[in-house]
């Protein structure tokens, strides 16, 4: 039995990112130092536009704090899809499309800012779209906490044709896949259209999924 969606208080990216808008993870590359950024608040949703799983939308909202004068890019990695991605925004930056690679399945993506973030707090949103990735009746998101991470939240948006059936927390370490019982929240919405787990001090190298059928 699926359960009902809690009532919380918004907090400051929610309103945001509603202003903003009507997968999978954020990552640093090698040459980056973690130091430079801290992660403040994460929100990850994955929008389904139709039954059949073939279109999606990934965004990702961060409250991030810059720790070095400017910072002139940033590296988005882990992300990873059966299907393929394309249509990668940045806000605020450019995506510089020669930098998309894939290797070993997962996708990374270079965001340069043009003039350079001052040192401070900054609010980014990327987003891009997710083809043929959601087509059997399992399917499962994944963030990975590559960054220090104050807080994190996982969105999942149905169609309305296709609800949610059942549901799975599960989270990842050093290759263990064990399921999360009772650490963290998770809320469905009374019409099964709409999942949001919240994760409180998300543990650095951790990965965290919710696993559905529909």
């Amino acid at each position: 039995m699926l359960l009902k969606a809690g009532v919380r208080t918004l907090t400051v990216l929610s309103i945001v990112w509603a202003a903003f808008f009507v997968f999978n993870g954020c990552g640093k590359k090698q040459t980056e130092s973690s130091t430079e950024t801290q992660i403040e608040e994460t929100i990850i949703r994955l929008i389904l536009y139709d039954s059949t799983g073939t279109e999606a939308i990934f965004e990702k909202a961060q409250i991030f704090k810059v720790n070095v004068p400017k910072l002139a890019k940033h590296w988005d990695r882990n992300l990873r899809a059966t299907g393929t991605f394309d249509n990668f925004e940045s806000m605020p930056g450019k995506v510089n499309k020669d930098s998309i690679t894939t290797v070993a399945a997962s996708t990374e993506v270079l965001t340069e800012f043009i003039p350079p973030l001052e040192q401070g707090i900054h609010l980014r949103i990327f987003h891009c779209r997710v083809h043929n990735s959601f087509t059997s009746t399992k399917e499962d998101m994944m963030y990975t906490v590559d960054y220090k991470t104050a807080k994190a939240t996982m969105v999942l948006v149905f169609p309305k044709s296709r609800a949610v059936r059942n549901i799975l927390k599960l989270q990842k370490r050093r290759g263990a896949l064990t399921e999360d019982v009772d650490r963290h929240d998770l809320f469905v919405a009374s019409d099964n259209l709409r999942v949001r787990w919240e994760i409180p001090d998300p543990v650095l190298g951790f990965s965290y999924y919710i696993q559905w059928e529909w």
